[in-house]
């Protein structure tokens, strides 16, 4: 799982041609994944054990993800300003290259495994840098319209997947009330 979760945070970046692997880079890997998994464990833990199953937990859980998701993003900040030592640095098109060979490991490893979810995930995850790479001809992830086009289809993506959890959540809610 440690593998697949240094996978969704670094294929993005290959498959946008941005990838760099610096001292900076590594730090914010190895803390979002202590942090987040630790923390995630932790407040798991003590919110279920205190309220159980009642909205006060799912309103923790929105308040906690959200915080942790807010520093992920200041810390990308941090890290394009500050990148420390760079340790790996290579062109564009290796890039994609790689990023694509990934792209397709983590996709079919999992649903090899009937893992379809995961498989859907790192795609979803992975669909605004495609979509923003061919839309653009190739430009860099710095251009604007790149930035913008991205940002676009993952807030469509954010929504429809938010939208889908509700219904399928109200249809099961009526199902079970029957």
């Amino acid at each position: 799982m440690l593998i697949y979760l240094l996978g969704v945070f670094i294929i993005p970046d290959l498959i946008s041609g941005d990838f760099e692997l610096n001292t900076s880079v590594i730090l914010y890997n190895l803390a979002v994944l202590a942090i987040g998994t630790v923390g995630t464990i932790i407040i798991v833990k003590k919110i279920v054990r205190k309220y159980g199953d009642s909205k006060k937990t799912y309103i923790s859980y929105g308040i906690f993800f959200s915080l942790f998701t807010a520093s992920m993003v200041g810390a990308q900040f941090i890290i394009r300003n500050y990148p420390g030592f760079v340790i790996a640095e290579s062109n564009q098109t290796v890039n994609l290259i790689i990023g694509a060979i990934l792209l397709s490991i983590f996709i079919i490893v999992p649903l090899i495994m009937k893992q379809g979810f995961l498989a859907l995930f790192i795609f979803l995850i992975c669909l605004p840098e495609i979509i923003a790479k061919i839309a653009t001809g190739g430009s860099s992830p710095e251009s604007e319209s790149y930035v913008w086009i991205s940002a676009i289809v993952f807030f469509v993506i954010a929504i429809t997947a938010i939208g889908i959890l509700i219904y399928t959540s109200k249809k099961e809610d009526k199902k079970t009330s029957n």
